[in-house]
C-alpha cells in the first residue's frame, strides 16, 4: 500500500467541479488534474486484461497504487468505469447535475 496513491475518481470529480468555478485559477488547476490524469491513464491503464481479453488503453484506473479506504475496501491500479466517466466529463467541461 502506498500513502501517496492517488484516487484517480476523485480526482477527476474535482476537476469536473472546478471546471465549473467562477474564477480563472480554477480552470487551470483543473487543466492540471486533467493533464496528470491522463498520463497515469497512459502509465499504468496498459496491459490489463479482463478474462483473458486486452482492454487497451482507454480506462482511467481507480488509483495510482493500492489504497486502503479504512472501511474494508481498497482502490486498486485497475480501469474504473466510475474514474474514467468522471475524467470524460471533466474533459468535456460537462455538468454532470445538470440536464
Amino acid at each position: 500500500m502506498n500513502p501517496h496513491g492517488v484516487w484517480c475518481e476523485g480526482s477527476a470529480q474535482l476537476a469536473c467541479a472546478l471546471q465549473h468555478g467562477a474564477a480563472g485559477h480554477e480552470s487551470r488547476t483543473a487543466g492540471t488534474l486533467l493533464s496528470d490524469l491522463s498520463r497515469a491513464q497512459q502509465l499504468l491503464g496498459r496491459g490489463q486484461h479482463v478474462g483473458g481479453v486486452a482492454l487497451g488503453v482507454g480506462g482511467l484506473v481507480a488509483a495510482t497504487s493500492l489504497i486502503d479506504t479504512g472501511f474494508g475496501f481498497g482502490y486498486f491500479q485497475v480501469q474504473h468505469v466510475g474514474a474514467t466517466a468522471w475524467y470524460v466529463m471533466a474533459a468535456l467541461r460537462h455538468n454532470p447535475l445538470r440536464l
